[in-house]
């Protein structure tokens, strides 16, 4: 019978490698060769794909064009195109969460890595700034820790990029920092972490808010798959509740550029334009319920839009989310992280108790 580890492939040394999906091997390995470096450590990059991800993404279009509450997947947004703009994002003097959370780690990062020991492994999800991974392993290395870090991102190409630049900033016969890479999901590293169990103890760093792309409900679901006796997690969190900042952050130029590059991710996952870009427009709301702001395309005119030969119908002004960003603090932090079965047991806050930084942990009974 096939099991995950049948199939495994061979390192190979070609840093453009694409691997063939759908793929049945946890360990499909490519192997990084930092070309400015003759003496640098070979990076492996760990294919953890359980699916073929453009597939399920159209799949998700599909689903949400059909569902009560219309919705695109959220994961559209994250290509390579997206998250350059997404740099764009965050680099808007408007968005606060980025410089409150910086400002943060800022202050104790020291405190932070203080929690991780000698040998313990560090999974980060989603490879995007760079330069606060490096600030985190730079304080692990000052320390004289030796970790294994792995960077999860859905994209190859973003991944094989982030690698090879961390790898030139801590590059140095003396680096106590050991690098990887895992393509796939979220949930395709929880599958890959549940089968590859360590004797050390790992740290999973979901910093930038990201937990909060999701409900409270699916944040808690995501927290359960993670947090075990040996597996912790460090997550970034922004409590803000001022409803002026808040949309003055995500309804911006630059969001509207970012958001608006799902619907031609979409088109060029569909093959055809399903998806005028002229037809439509952006806009943000705040949704009390799940302490939440979520982002919409809404429909210009009337419009049919056919997919695969089904027909789904917008009128004027209806709206299809694309994004939500929940605003979380402290006591909401707690009852995600009690609900998956974990506790809160540190919290490192800005002046202000606006932003969090949150260490879980499997709660012991």
């Amino acid at each position: 019978m096939a099991t995950a580890f049948t199939s495994a492939r061979n390192y190979i040394d070609d840093p453009f490698w694409t691997p063939i999906l759908p793929t049945d091997s946890s360990s499909a390995v490519k192997t990084l060769v930092n070309e400015k470096d003759s003496h640098a450590e070979r990076i492996q990059i760990f294919d953890t794909r359980r699916q073929i991800i453009s597939q399920d993404l159209v799949r998700g279009i599909i689903e949400g064009l059909k569902s009560a509450e219309r919705e695109s997947p959220p994961l559209l947004l994250w290509n390579e195109p997206g998250l350059s703009l997404f740099d764009a994002v965050i680099g808007s003097p408007d968005y606060y969460p980025a410089r409150r959370e910086w400002l943060l780690l800022h202050d104790s990062i020291q405190e932070i890595v203080a929690t991780i020991a000698n040998g313990d492994r560090v999974i980060e999800l989603g490879a995007g700034n760079m330069k606060k991974t490096a600030f985190f392993l730079q304080a692990l290395q000052a320390q004289g820790k030796y970790v294994e870090y792995y960077a999860c991102d859905v994209d190859q190409e973003s991944l094989r990029k982030s690698l090879l630049e961390l790898q030139c900033v801590l590059s140095s016969a003396s680096s106590t920092i050991k690098l990887h890479g895992l393509l796939g999901t979220y949930e395709d590293c929880a599958a890959w972490l549940k089968g590859h169990e360590s004797s050390s103890h790992t740290y999973v760093f979901w910093l930038g808010n990201s937990i909060a792309n999701f409900t409270p409900s699916e944040a808690a679901e995501y927290t359960r798959a993670f947090l075990s006796n040996t597996v912790s997690m460090i997550v970034g969190l922004d409590g803000s509740q001022d409803q002026r900042e808040i949309a003055l952050s995500y309804e911006g130029p630059s969001n509207r550029e970012f958001v608006l590059q799902g619907l031609t991710h979409a088109n060029q996952l569909l093959n055809t334009e399903v998806f005028n870009l002229d037809d439509w427009g952006f806009a943000g709301s705040w949704n009390p319920a799940v302490w939440m702001h979520e982002s919409y395309y809404i429909a210009y005119k009337d419009l049919s839009i056919s997919v695969y030969g089904e027909i789904y119908e917008f009128k004027r002004g209806d709206k299809l989310r694309s994004i939500r960003s929940g605003k979380w603090p402290q006591g909401k932090a707690i009852e995600i992280c009690e609900e998956a079965g974990g506790i809160l047991t540190k919290a490192w806050m800005n002046q202000e108790k606006s932003y969090g930084v949150y260490l879980f942990e499997k709660h012991r009974s």
